[in-house]
């Protein structure tokens, strides 16, 4: 499924007997690298089962990785078959060899005898030697699409009669994340525990994925530095039992497909045209929000390999100026997304402690201050106006910047504290430093 570009140079070996000796199929996981290989031995060999095939061997990289088990396999590659044309050797995850096993195996497959086939299976391509990629005929396989994986699965369900709700199986497609085999591994057990019509709640449930509709919610809120809204959102979302891992990478999804819309305008994502239309109307300051959001989700997500709640809080702060701060209001649908109720009570107020020589406190609106023409400006309050010019003109820049803690001490010196900053930011920030300064001056 989904590799064509592979199974048609294949299939044109086979009718003209032009069969390499070696083979390399590297990829994702799960996008059907053994599978091909398997067909292909059972093609070679006119074989229906492999497994009743004494000429097909399979072997596994991961618990064979040894170089006792690569000179058994040496000393067995000089017997003939025993009915098929061939002897084929498939090695599954072979990056898991080691360094002596590879050095047993590369004279094996550099004079290899007429009647061996080699088939190695690898998800990391760049761990496997150059000595031994270059005796192989190299296929590279694809991530499958969305489209692709949708289409296999619509099959299998007309095949097994079971009933989706409409786009149901798009989730399941997106769960997947371009792999076949986790797909079909996520149907089953969707199927196991349903009756009837499978509703997209059901899966959204089962799964743990959040409604696009409720990242819509939390974008707004953020956009009307409402703070209660966003909070008691991410508490309902907490105690549905969603992991705050998952709803991280569904933001990073979801806040991907939002710039992928506002910036070539296609519709990628399935929520109401009145979304749209917010994204939209607002879409200057929404770009802004969209990147730092994916940034900040993807840096949170790196950070610990299990997020906890407080983790998840801590992150969204970030978007919020607590000097003034919208009221709490009702979000749009969460009761009927995730399930769970809210009560529309007042939070109280969050109270921060304010350093007046930090930047990412500084209020926007003191920005657009006319100063009095008498008054000298100091060496920060000339950053400020750097900061609103670069926002108008480098989004990128301005974003990094933002997160750029900046102080001036007794000698109207200005420190830059990039603490927060991640390895190419920085990288980013010395790049312009220069021209920041010349403008500052």
């Amino acid at each position: 499924i989904g590799q064509n570009h592979i199974t048609k140079v294949l299939q044109n070996a086979i009718k003209v007997n032009t069969i390499s000796h070696s083979y390399l199929f590297s990829g994702p996981r799960g996008v059907g690298k053994t599978t091909i290989a398997r067909i292909l031995a059972s093609k070679l060999n006119s074989v229906h089962d492999i497994k009743s095939s004494l000429d097909i061997i399979e072997l596994d990289g991961a618990s064979n990785r040894g170089i006792d088990e690569i000179r058994d396999l040496k000393e067995s590659v000089n017997y003939t078959p025993t009915s098929g044309k061939y002897k084929i050797y498939i090695i599954d995850e072979a990056h898991m060899l080691t360094k002596e096993a590879f050095n047993a195996l590369l004279k094996t497959l550099e004079e290899p005898p007429a009647h061996v086939i080699f088939i190695l299976a690898t998800t990391e391509f760049q761990k496997i030697p150059s000595t031994i990629s270059s005796r192989c005929q190299k296929y590279d396989f694809k991530r499958l699409t969305l489209n692709d994986i949708i289409t296999h699965l619509n099959f299998i369900s007309n095949e097994e009669a079971v009933k989706f709700e409409d786009n149901a199986l798009s989730i399941i497609a997106a769960q997947a994340d371009g792999s076949m085999r986790d797909a079909l591994s996520l149907m089953d057990k969707i199927i196991t525990l349903s009756d009837g019509v499978i509703k997209k709640e059901l899966i959204e449930r089962l799964l743990g994925v959040v409604n696009h509709e409720v990242f819509m919610d939390i974008l707004i809120s953020i956009n009307q530095q409402n703070f209660g809204t966003t909070i008691k959102t991410l508490e309902v979302i907490i105690q549905s039992g969603i992991s705050p891992n998952n709803f991280l990478n569904g933001l990073i999804h979801f806040t991907r497909n939002c710039i992928y819309h506002l910036s070539v305008n296609k519709t990628s994502i399935d929520m109401p045209d009145s979304s749209f239309i917010f994204l939209e109307k607002n879409k200057k300051t929404i770009l802004k929000i969209l990147v730092r959001l994916m940034n900040e989700s993807i840096q949170t997500i790196n950070s610990k390999n299990i997020l906890s709640h407080i983790d998840l809080e801590n992150m969204f702060t970030k978007f919020f100026n607590f000097d003034n701060l919208a009221p709490l209001t009702h979000p749009k649908n969460i009761d009927e997304n995730i399930g769970h109720s809210i009560t529309n009570e007042t939070l109280n107020m969050i109270q921060t402690s304010s350093n007046d020589d930090l930047i990412s406190q500084e209020k926007l609106s003191n920005l657009n201050e006319k100063k009095p023409d008498n008054k000298k400006l100091s060496a920060k309050e000339c950053y400020i106006q750097v900061l609103k010019k670069i926002e108008n003109e480098n989004i990128r820049l301005f974003i990094t910047m933002e997160k750029v803690k900046v102080s001036q001490n007794e000698k109207s010196v200005l420190e830059f504290d990039c603490f927060e900053l991640a390895p190419l930011e920085v990288k980013l920030f010395q790049d312009k430093i220069n021209s920041i300064v010349k403008q500052i001056e």
